[in-house]
């Protein structure tokens, strides 16, 4: 009697524990409309964050290949708007810190940093090319085209992935670009195909990093081709702070 009594916990007991373990395994990947839309719901309350951008731009012009590389990597913290940007783009460094509103720091190369005065044209500039303010720009057209999305994990990470030639992705393109304005000159080439990359963290759905491939032809001149490469970093979100950089000595202000 006393047997089968133990016999039947043993077995109540292996039940409850099989059925933990596999709940545990069972948890399926979300689709891509979930994962954009938790992942959207991330960016909208991203208040501060350190991110690093590499961009490679090789052109192809009369069978003549120039690349072109530019880095641009710091602090954002949005509303009210403060960075410490550094910029570099071939032999060139420029660097911006702003703390407020009112003034706003610039330093290039080795040359000394220079205080101006922030007009709202000014601000409003930088206010829309910088990286959050760029990430919130997508929202309604990932969540519109989450679709086209595939999404897979990848450690503590999802990936989302489109891959295609879809013109609607040239804006996209562009407002990937940061810090670098309306990248008017785009409208005047063709989207041949485009590859984007997203991973998020699985825990909080936040940005981890953005990779894109991309082809694009100019509209009057097929032969005259762009190859594109970004890949962007994000880290401390909603951690970072903007430092004032330790060489900021200002010797004019305008």
């Amino acid at each position: 009697m006393m047997k089968n009594t133990i016999k039947k916990l043993v077995f109540i007991i292996t039940t409850v524990f099989l059925s933990i373990a596999l709940a545990g395994c069972s948890t399926k990947t979300p689709t891509s409309q979930e994962t954009i839309d938790k992942y959207t719901e991330a960016l909208k309350n991203i208040k501060s964050e350190t991110y690093n951008s590499d961009v490679m731009v090789k052109d192809t012009l009369r069978n003549k290949e120039n690349t072109y590389k530019f880095n641009i990597n710091g602090t954002i913290v949005d509303n009210p708007l403060a960075m410490n940007i550094n910029i570099k783009i071939d032999n060139t460094a420029l660097s911006l810190y702003m703390k407020n509103s009112n003034s706003l720091y610039v330093k290039q190369n080795s040359l000394s940093w220079r205080k101006y005065k922030s007009s709202s044209e000014t601000l409003e500039r930088f206010d829309s090319a910088n990286k959050i303010s760029r990430d919130k720009e997508n929202i309604d057209f990932l969540k519109s085209n989450a679709n086209d999305f595939k999404v897979e994990e990848q450690g503590d990470n999802y990936v989302l992935t489109y891959s295609g030639s879809d013109t609607k992705y040239k804006d996209f393109l562009i407002s990937s670009f940061i810090g670098f304005g309306e990248m008017s000159e785009f409208k005047r080439y063709d989207l041949k195909n485009i590859t984007i990359k997203q991973t998020i963290k699985k825990s909080s759905f936040e940005p981890v990093e953005l990779n894109i491939t991309s082809e694009l032809t100019y509209k009057y001149d097929s032969s005259v081709k762009s190859y594109i490469e970004i890949k962007t970093t994000t880290s401390n979100i909603n951690l970072a702070k903007v430092a004032q950089p330790d060489d900021l000595k200002v010797t004019n202000n305008l």
